[in-house]
């Protein structure tokens, strides 16, 4: 009901501001709402189509076709998601380099999903020696997982295709897939990563029963696992949503603890104090 009002309220902005910048970016957030809290891919379709017919080469009008590009790609409309991609790239080179960057990195995930791994990394190496790139990270760690293919390339062309299958919103896929690379590595670092994305997945498709025995399998590799940190916020998660408030809060201590140095320690202290009543 909320977003159903915020979504009325962007409306209304929309209408009274006409071709006002501000409704560009209602139209926008709208879109996001219908798309990920409504679920109602086909009214956010049309709203980011709205957009990028009137705002073209804005911000904005890059951030609507970016996630015009995601709805695509889950729709499996791949031709037309590369489409948009591609005018994306061909935007001024003045107008928002950073998310052009992320129209790069969707397109090497095109090839890194499909395992063709040497393909991948030809858009990747760029995106990740561009310092400030948003895309730069997210580059760097494909490159780091396509590395791992010369030990274990069975278990990383299953990581990847995962991925896709998390991008394309075919949660439950994207879940058994992540938990049968997990089981089949010897690779520490690439068992982790399936179990928390295959967590994850589960999580999405709204299964914390499923996604919990993933996770735990983490737990006795803390503090020496990278994705510990981002596994206990997980685990807090599930134990919140079943009203173990106590158990939600042992679990962000747990990542204050183990890694004092994580980015998720900020966003753990606030909630630990909400959880507890202090803010």
């Amino acid at each position: 009901d909320e977003a159903r009002t915020l979504v009325e309220r962007y409306d209304e902005i929309i209408e009274r501001y006409g071709q006002h910048p501000i409704a560009a970016d209602a139209l926008y957030h709208a879109a996001v709402l219908e798309d990920e809290v409504l679920q109602n891919t086909d009214r956010a379709r049309d709203r980011l189509m709205r957009l990028l017919n009137t705002w073209r080469g804005t911000t904005t009008w890059i951030d609507a076709a970016l996630r015009l590009a995601d709805i695509y790609l889950a729709m499996r409309r791949d031709a037309e998601a590369v489409n948009v991609l591609r005018m994306v790239l061909a935007t001024p080179q003045n107008v928002a380099t950073d998310r052009r960057d992320l129209a790069r990195l969707r397109l090497g995930d095109l090839h890194f999903w499909e395992g063709n791994l040497d393909s991948a990394r030809t858009y990747f190496l760029p995106l990740a020696e561009t310092p400030g790139s948003l895309a730069s990270n997210d580059a760097i760690d494909r490159l780091l997982l396509i590395d791992l293919a010369q030990d274990d390339s069975t278990a990383v062309k299953t990581i990847a295709a995962a991925e896709g299958m998390l991008v394309r919103r075919s949660y439950m896929d994207a879940g058994r897939t992540f938990a049968s690379a997990a089981a089949a590595t010897r690779d520490a670092e690439l068992r982790d990563r399936a179990l928390y994305n295959g967590a994850l997945a589960y999580v999405r498709a709204g299964s914390d029963s499923l996604a919990r025995p993933l996770i735990e399998e983490i737990l006795p590799s803390i503090p020496e696992s990278i994705f510990g940190d981002r596994a206990l916020v997980l685990v807090a998660d599930i134990l919140q949503r079943r009203g173990d408030v106590q158990g939600a809060l042992q679990a962000l201590d747990a990542l204050l603890v183990n890694y004092p140095r994580s980015i998720l320690v900020p966003n753990a202290r606030e909630r630990i104090r909400r959880l507890r009543g202090d803010a």
